[in-house]
């Protein structure tokens, strides 16, 4: 039982239950919220959950919801709830949940465009004022603010005591942040390098048989003649080639280490034979024989159309100085390297700088916070402004539009309708690209690449995609929550189904019924919406057609949107 099934099923599992015909149901936390069904024993496998973003712990009202259904009315005695146990919980974190009986109510309430805009149409400036003023929200946010206040004065202790053991320290005449920073580079260093093999393969593309590479190692820099370069499976680059001595060896982006870049080219010897011991031996020698004077690391030896101006410039960049050899460097000649307390005097570092940015982020949250949602409702106005759908305390023709969107991405939706980003497409090309505005991946994988039917539907979400941009930049400039980012994951599924196909030809892997029976469901009820509010009639009537095209099949067995 899970909302990932088609409502039906889900309801069939439920009579069952109810009726005794099913003893065990594996279930989320929806068969605890708003249905009646208890059971003699409740079993929660863990006391996290996933939220969209991230996983969270279940707050003692979640858990009391979860637990309340053990035990049946009128036939159990009592209940019981069992938690498996988990090496990431311990056992006083649980008790604390099942005994704790408060249940703190959370506002809700937001500022949103929709309802600025409501506000604005509906009441005079000085009295929207004072509902904002006197919300429950408000009342919450300023309590927060104290709180806030009072963990950031603790943590001011917190790091004048970490000073003073630094202080204290009479050996300590190093500086000790330097050297966490040096190290926090090498490790930083370490990470791009494994995320840019990539580019380091079309680096490696760009190198031609009788180049010559010079390898630099923490013992110093050595000569490599390119022999060779090959593509193996996946596009993985190799270099094969020599050392003055005559010993063959291979490069590969995942095995490049210290600086490597070209200084020079020799002409091979012909008949060209890289796989010949003797061939190879020949080129060492002219490798042993090379000029030093002739090695250029500024630059690759010019060969015309071989290699595009961009390939050869990424190359030239990742053949420069090796910043990770230099901070290696850095490191070793730090006065800090080889001191005997180095682990505890960084352990100490590591403590005031974890300090230090909690204050920050504390700083900053009470700097969000601080003037609470009558200073956010005046951002939003200031964005209503800027995008033109008000005009002081005053609704122009698109803001009026904007009080009858209800979506939570009512002002993009605004938006795209001003600028016609949905007129003139067909019916199911139309719910295809509103369906972006309604779906959302929810997953904690990663989000599939978005499959658009047509060439103008790619074009037209391109066009979604940089209104929400624009609209992006002027919300974080403000302050402001963001506006979440269109998303294109259900379109294909939303223009087939309005087309006419087959649920079993549209469900897979990554959709279940349940979750496509809801997008349908959501996406239905923006399309009503638009065939009320959109500018252009034909795109108004279009929406409408679209909406009922997809009300068939499961998705009408699952109960009419209202």
């Amino acid at each position: 039982h899970h909302a990932g099934m088609i409502p039906s099923f889900r309801e069939a599992v439920e009579d069952c239950f109810v009726e005794g015909l099913v003893r065990v149901v594996f279930a989320t936390e929806t068969l605890a919220l708003g249905i009646n069904m208890p059971a003699r024993t409740v079993v929660i496998e863990r006391l996290s959950k996933f939220n969209g973003e991230g996983h969270e712990f279940l707050t003692p009202g979640q858990f009391t919801q979860l637990t309340g259904r053990a035990g049946r009315r009128g036939i159990d005695d009592q209940g019981s709830a069992v938690v498996l146990w988990s090496p990431f919980c311990t056992f006083a974190q649980v008790a604390t949940l099942a005994a704790s009986r408060e249940f703190p109510l959370v506002s809700s309430f937001r500022p949103t465009y929709n309802m600025a805009a409501n506000l604005i149409e509906r009441y005079e400036e000085a009295p929207a004022m004072e509902v904002l003023t006197r919300s429950f929200a408000q009342f919450q946010t300023d309590r927060a603010v104290v709180l806030l206040s009072a963990r950031v004065h603790n943590l001011e202790l917190e790091i004048d005591e970490y000073r003073s053991a630094e202080a204290s320290n009479s050996e300590l005449v190093f500086d000790v942040a330097g050297y966490v920073e040096i190290t926090d580079s090498i490790r930083q260093l370490k990470r791009d390098a494994r995320g840019n093999r990539a580019a380091v393969d079309r680096a490696l593309a760009a190198l031609r048989p009788g180049d010559v590479l010079e390898r630099g190692t923490r013992k110093g820099s050595k000569l490599f003649l390119v022999l060779s370069v090959s593509s193996r499976k996946g596009g993985v680059m190799r270099v094969r080639g020599v050392n003055p001595s005559g010993n063959s060896a291979s490069v590969e982006a995942a095995t490049v280490s210290g600086s490597l870049q070209p200084v020079a080219h020799i002409d091979l010897p012909v008949p060209y034979m890289p796989k010949d011991p003797n061939y190879r031996r020949q080129c060492a020698g002219l490798l042993k024989r090379l000029n030093p004077k002739r090695l250029n690391p500024a630059r690759l030896p010019d060969r015309g159309q071989q290699g595009s101006g961009s390939e050869r410039s990424e190359a030239a960049a990742i053949w420069g100085a090796d910043p990770y050899l230099d901070a290696l460097q850095a490191q070793q000649d730090h006065p800090l390297h080889d001191h005997p307390d180095r682990d505890q005097l960084m352990r100490v570092q590591f403590g005031l700088s974890k300090l230090q940015q909690e204050q920050q982020s504390l700083v900053q949250e009470i700097d969000r916070r601080g003037s609470g949602l009558v200073q956010r409702f005046g951002s939003v106005r200031e964005v209503l402004e800027r995008t033109g759908h008000s005009d002081g305390w005053a609704l122009t023709p698109a803001g009026l539009r904007l009080r009858r969107i209800y979506h939570e991405s009512d002002l993009l939706i605004s938006l795209c309708l001003t600028e016609g980003i949905f007129d003139g497409l067909e019916d199911a090309e139309l719910a295809a690209l509103v369906s972006c505005a309604t779906y959302e991946h929810r997953s904690s994988e990663p989000a599939p690449a978005p499959l658009l039917p047509s060439t103008e539907l790619r074009k037209r979400f391109g066009l979604m995609q940089s209104t929400w941009k624009r609209l992006e930049r002027l919300e974080r400039g403000l302050k402001l929550p963001l506006s979440r980012e269109p998303e294109a994951g259900f379109a294909a599924s939303a223009w087939s189904w309005s087309a006419g196909q087959e649920l079993d030809d549209i469900l897979d892997d990554d959709l279940l019924g349940g979750d496509f029976v809801r997008n349908v469901r959501q996406l239905i009820d923006l399309l009503r919406q638009f065939g009320d509010v959109a500018p252009n009639p034909t795109t108004a009537k279009s929406a409408r057609r679209a909406a009922e095209s997809l009300s068939r099949g499961v998705v009408l067995a699952s109960g009419e949107v209202s």
